[in-house]
C-alpha cells in the first residue's frame, strides 16, 4: 500500500522541521560546550587549569635558571632543570595546540586527532606531574642559590 503523495510531503516537511530543530540543538549544545571549554570549565576545565599552572612553573624556572647561571652555579646542578625546562617547554607547547584544535574541532563539528587529544581523559594529572617534577628541580636550584655565598648572586 502506497501512501498518498499529501501524507508524503506532510512527513517530509515533518522531517525537515524536526532536523532542522535537532540540528539548532545541537549547534546550540557545541557553542555552550566551547564557551564553556574558553571560560575553563565544563570539558577539558582541569586540563586548562594545569596548563596555567604548568606555564606560570615554566616561568618560574626560566627566571631561576637565569639567575642560577649569572651566579655561575656549575652546569651539573643546572643541567637537570634545563633538562625538565625543555620537556615542560615542549609539553605546554603541544598542549597549546590541542587546546587550540579543540576549541576549533569544537566550532567546526569536525573531529581532528589533536582536538580529541585535548579531551583525552587523564592528562591533567599527566600535567601535575609534569609540573611538579619542574617544581622540584627548580627548588634544588633555589637551594643551591641560597647556599652560595651572597657576594657571588648577582
Amino acid at each position: 500500500a502506497e501512501l498518498p503523495a499529501m501524507t508524503i510531503s506532510v512527513l517530509s516537511v515533518l522531517a525537515a522541521v524536526f532536523l532542522e530543530r535537532a540540528e539548532s540543538k545541537i549547534q546550540g549544545t557545541v557553542a555552550e560546550v566551547a564557551e564553556e571549554v574558553a571560560d575553563g570549565e565544563g570539558l577539558g576545565a582541569e586540563l586548562c587549569s594545569e596548563l596555567r599552572c604548568l606555564l606560570l612553573e615554566i616561568a618560574r624556572a626560566r627566571r631561576v635558571r637565569t639567575k642560577a647561571q649569572r651566579a655561575g652555579l656549575p652546569a651539573d646542578e643546572i643541567g637537570p632543570l634545563s633538562e625538565r625546562l625543555h620537556q615542560a617547554e615542549d609539553k605546554a607547547a603541544a598542549l597549546l595546540e590541542q587546546r587550540d584544535a579543540g576549541d576549533q574541532m569544537l566550532r567546526t563539528w569536525t573531529p581532528t586527532y589533536a582536538g580529541l587529544l585535548w579531551f583525552y581523559p587523564g592528562r591533567a594529572e599527566v600535567v601535575g606531574r609534569l609540573r611538579e617534577k619542574l617544581s622540584r628541580e627548580t627548588q634544588g636550584v633555589q637551594a643551591s642559590l641560597r647556599s652560595m655565598p651572597r657576594f657571588l648572586c648577582r
